[in-house]
């Protein structure tokens, strides 16, 4: 039996979707179909991390309906690629979209199945377009993926030694090639002129490609870069890098360059993963960068929400120059004598997720000021949880204020775990506790866990 997966966009509209439903439910003889849309756009949990992915993992082959330039559509193209699997593109409307005849479409031929039989017959098909697969992520090169007018201000400021791709010259099936030597991947997700109906705009939906073919390669590192004004991308929403300012993004740069060049960085974890350590490092200080989070929530229907924790960068706060030159001998003074070593006791210890046993059952205290619940939750290989948050009884006058409620979680067991994005409080004291928004009764949060020294 032969998995296929497929792809679009969902405001295609028009046929598709029933035609995918229909032929999900009467697939072909030796076919086994499922689609991007088949339990609706929204999902708990998401819809990449619990349809598409594990979709695309699963699949034989791969069609992905490309009518509009969709970053979401593209990055799962590339995903699909990196996994090598038998990738398809093709569209239901007519004429084609322009982003079709430019990279990384140009020269591929784009099926056009705009009905139910069309659709059937080529995935019955004894064979697709094959794609050769060089060696790739066999180097330590930065690939900067950016676009040419749109990001022209940001590419101003890539690092010299970071390589970019040569304009509209590379081609769907010749993707591979453009790896060699490469180890980590950098997308910048850009703001576009081309208007709201152009969704993520042609040049943001062709590197997307190459972005997943870089995230379902296991030799290659992706990040995901994207300021304020930029669509969100889905499929990456829960690890996007969000900068606020150009000095907060050329800053970014220059800690990614000397982070992956660092003599220190682990190659046993994904470089995303150990990034935001060096926010907390004393060599990378100077850059003048702390970690924060924000909340994106995704309405699941009326009465459930999804929660995920996006890092987002912000400056530090800047000092005044004058006192820190006349406090700077009394401060190291007092830090030396009775800050330094209550901090080094109370600091947590970084253990990389790997350590942290999968399926550990961890039992947390949840509390919204107005009652509090015992929860347990089991930790993946990843030393993820997904904890779902039971009915709180939220008053009337809550809902809608500024002071919207927030849960707060505490781990309870075992004691020496606490969530990764732990925070120093007023006192300088350490605390394990942490609060996400809480914008419905019923929510699910997705966090992870590291061990404490």
């Amino acid at each position: 039996m032969r998995q296929v997966f497929i792809a679009h966009d969902f405001t295609i509209g028009g046929t598709l979707p029933t035609d995918l439903e229909t032929l999900s439910s009467h697939p072909p003889r030796d076919l086994s179909i499922h689609w991007s849309g088949e339990l609706g756009p929204q999902i708990p949990g998401g819809l990449w991390e619990q349809i598409v992915k594990p979709g695309i993992v699963q699949c034989d082959r791969f069609l992905a309906f490309a009518d509009l330039p969709n970053a979401n559509v593209g990055f799962e193209i590339g995903y699909a690629m990196g996994k090598k699997k038998e990738v398809g593109v093709a569209r239901v409307r007519s004429p084609a979209h322009r982003w079709l005849k430019c990279a990384p479409f140009k020269g591929e031929y784009i099926q056009h199945l705009d009905t139910v039989d069309r659709i059937s017959q080529f995935l019955s098909l004894p064979s697709w377009p094959k794609t050769e697969y060089d060696a790739v992520g066999d180097g330590d090169a930065i690939l900067f993926l950016c676009p040419r007018k749109s990001g022209a201000a940001f590419r101003k400021f890539k690092p010299d030694s970071w390589i970019m791709t040569d304009g509209s010259r590379w081609q769907l099936r010749s993707i591979p090639g453009l790896f060699k030597n490469v180890g980590l991947v950098v997308w910048v997700v850009a703001p576009h002129n081309e208007g709201d109906g152009e969704r993520d705009g042609s040049e943001n939906a062709a590197l997307s490609v190459l972005a997943g073919f870089a995230e379902g390669n296991e030799n290659l590192d992706l990040l995901v870069l994207s300021g304020h004004h930029s669509r969100k991308v889905a499929d990456v929403a829960s690890h996007v890098w969000s900068f606020e300012s150009v000095e907060q993004y050329k800053k970014l740069l220059h800690l990614i360059h000397a982070g992956w060049h660092s003599a220190d960085r682990p190659r046993d974890i994904p470089f995303r993963e150990w990034l935001p350590r060096l926010f907390e490092s004393p060599a990378y200080s100077g850059f003048n960068l702390t970690l924060g989070e924000r909340n994106q929530v995704t309405q699941r229907d009326e009465n459930a929400f999804t929660v995920e924790t996006v890092p987002r960068i912000r400056e530090g706060r800047k000092k005044n120059g004058k006192k820190v030159l006349l406090g700077i001998g009394a401060a190291l003074i007092f830090a030396a004598a009775f800050i330094l070593p209550s901090l080094w006791k109370s600091a947590p210890k970084i253990v990389y997720a790997k350590e942290i046993q999968t399926g550990t059952v961890i039992r947390l205290k949840a509390d919204n000021f107005q009652s509090d619940q015992e929860l347990r939750a089991v930790s993946d290989e990843m030393g993820t949880l997904k904890i779902e948050i039971p009915k709180f009884e939220i008053r009337e006058e809550d809902r809608d204020t500024d002071a919207a409620p927030r849960v707060f979680l505490q781990v309870l067991e075992p004691e020496n775990l606490v969530f990764e994005n732990y925070a120093w409080d007023e006192n300088e004291s350490y605390r394990s506790a942490e609060s996400w928004p809480l914008p419905h009764p019923r929510n699910q949060i997705t966090t992870r866990l590291i061990t404490k020294g």
